[in-house]
């Protein structure tokens, strides 16, 4: 009579075993970890001190079925097949040791995990939010509020008017007492204009060349006035004499304002066009081109 052989455990590449209430409500979840995960988490017990995951609850974790319970062999030696050796985990190629409930994992987390993996979460991949994004989003911020500016003030800008200051032409310059005979200039840089007296009238002289319109100067010591720009000159009455200019200076209008004062207004001048009459003698000694002294 053939003999009954033992019943022979099927090996399989799972052990199973309990599990922690933190392994069930993830494997409750629905989700499988990573090998890569796994090996993350296990690092960051074995810092923390904590109890690491067993073989049963890294199985749970990466979704492996449990192991099956010990099958019994074919009743006769006959019928029986051929056992085969165990494979043991390192065979199948598992990355991952198993020698117990109390394997320690040992591994280095992938790139963008460990600050997962530390603070005691599933590990996660993707860029960390360091300095230097920091930086480039300020930078991207400081643009666009730059471009908002400069685009606001050029619209507002579009409703002020455009206007150009330019100097009063009418304006007082003292009393004729004020003034001795000669040349005055204490109205060039102001008014461009200078101030005339002879021993009978008083007269205002526009300090522009009438050749191209520069400024001459005063030259008290020759008792002229020279253009320095192409070198035109005039006599002390602005009547010219030598050099390019085709013409004497302009005069300005003057008058006898209410209070005594005089009067100028650049915007009427009188001239002495060449070949033609002299305006330089209208007006009655009270206004006009000249004021009697």
């Amino acid at each position: 009579m053939p003999s009954v052989a033992a019943p022979v455990p099927v090996a399989s590449s799972v052990p199973a075993g309990p599990l922690s209430d933190e392994v069930k409500a993830q494997v409750a979840l629905g989700k499988k970890w990573s090998k890569s995960a796994v090996a993350a988490e296990q690092a960051r017990r074995n810092r923390k001190g904590l109890t690491p995951f067993t073989d049963a609850e890294v199985a749970a974790l990466l979704g492996e079925p449990a192991q099956a319970a010990p099958q019994a062999a074919p009743a006769t030696a006959a019928a029986a097949p051929p056992s085969r050796p165990a494979t043991s985990a390192a065979a199948v190629g598992n990355p991952v040791a198993r020698s117990g409930e109390s394997t320690t994992y040992v591994g280095t987390p992938a790139v963008g995990t460990s600050k997962a993996a530390a603070a005691g979460g599933v590990a996660s991949v993707g860029p960390e939010d360091n300095s230097v994004n920091r930086s480039r989003r300020r930078l991207v911020w400081s643009c666009v509020v730059a471009f908002l500016a400069a685009w606001f003030l050029a619209f507002f800008r579009f409703f002020l008017p455009r206007t150009l200051f330019e100097p009063a032409t009418s304006f007082k310059i003292g009393y004729p007492a004020d003034y001795g005979l000669g040349v005055d200039t204490k109205w060039q840089q102001k008014y461009r204009i200078w101030v005339d007296r002879t021993p009978d009238r008083m007269f205002v002289i526009y300090a522009r060349c009438t050749h191209l319109g520069c400024t001459p100067d005063w030259k008290p010591s020759e008792n002229k006035f020279k253009c320095p720009c192409h070198g035109s000159g005039y006599d002390s009455e602005g009547i010219n004499f030598e050099g390019p200019a085709p013409r004497p200076m302009d005069r300005a209008h003057v008058e006898l304002a209410p209070d005594g004062q005089i009067l100028v207004d650049v915007s009427k001048l009188y001239q002495w066009p060449k070949g033609q009459p002299s305006q330089f003698g209208e007006g009655d000694g009270t206004t006009g081109a000249w004021l009697r002294a």
